[in-house]
């Protein structure tokens, strides 16, 4: 009975066990799929802060980075702009809505280099779009994002982007 007992064991571990799946996203990450096409927007990525934005006295915390595609740099921005730098902590945002609480500006910017005129696309209070903050400190940020996404010039020709994540160092 024992000579049988060890084997069955071998083989419960081995078909039970499961090798854990690492949903962490990398360090110095920011990815997004965008009306359907996944892009790494990790060239000349970067997290920083912005003292005084445009002259407000606001800080802005800015993600942003670059998806060379070819001939093209698409940008994607994330923007969080508040009064107290202090403010901005892990959690759900409405993209350009005032009433966050905290008070917090989140913005989402996408520049679509791919044809031949630049089309800046920008969040607006009419479409949803939300960026989580799952982390932050004052070196790191980390979280994920989704929503519709309208040009500035026709705000009918809109951009879905989903599936979107980031982790990026604060430069200091």
């Amino acid at each position: 009975m024992k000579r049988f007992l060890l084997p069955a064991i071998c083989l419960l571990l081995v078909f039970t066990s499961c090798k854990k799946k690492n949903d962490v996203t990398p360090v110095n990450t920011l990815t997004a799929t965008v009306d359907g096409i996944n892009m790494n927007f990790n060239s000349n990525m970067t997290a920083r802060i912005d003292g005084n934005f445009t002259g407000t006295g606001n800080i802005d915390l800015v993600v942003e980075g670059f998806a060379t595609n070819g001939s093209t740099n698409n940008m994607l921005g994330i923007s969080f702009i508040t009064a107290n730098l202090n403010s901005i902590t892990a959690g759900t945002y409405t993209a350009a809505n005032a009433n966050n609480t905290p008070p917090i500006w989140a913005a989402i910017t996408y520049n679509d280099n791919s044809s031949a005129s630049t089309h800046n696309y920008l969040t607006y209070t009419t479409v949803p779009f939300t960026i989580t903050i799952t982390s932050i400190s004052k070196t790191n940020i980390q979280g994920t994002f989704s929503g519709v996404v309208a040009d500035l010039n026709n705000s009918s020709n809109t951009k879905t982007i989903t599936n979107g994540k980031f982790n990026v160092n604060i430069q200091q």
